[in-house]
């Protein structure tokens, strides 16, 4: 059964509130790959990159979200 980006979406959200950021990272990046500039899979990449110390790259995930929806 193919999931709807929304679906994704909540799921990506789910998995990061449990903790399991691996899993969120899976799901933000399918949602990406389709769609780069999609603003709220951007905006939560970037709060995961942060979650993971990876600082550096969650200010072009924020950018993104920005640009997508000012």
């Amino acid at each position: 059964m193919k999931m709807t980006t929304d679906q994704v979406l909540s799921k990506a959200l789910e998995s990061q509130l449990k903790g399991d950021f691996a899993q969120a990272d899976i799901y933000y990046s399918a949602i990406l790959s389709n769609n780069p500039f999609h603003p709220d899979a951007n905006f939560r990449m970037g709060t995961l990159a942060l979650q993971l110390g990876k600082t550096a790259n969650a200010s072009s995930y924020f950018i993104k979200a920005i640009d997508a929806a000012p």
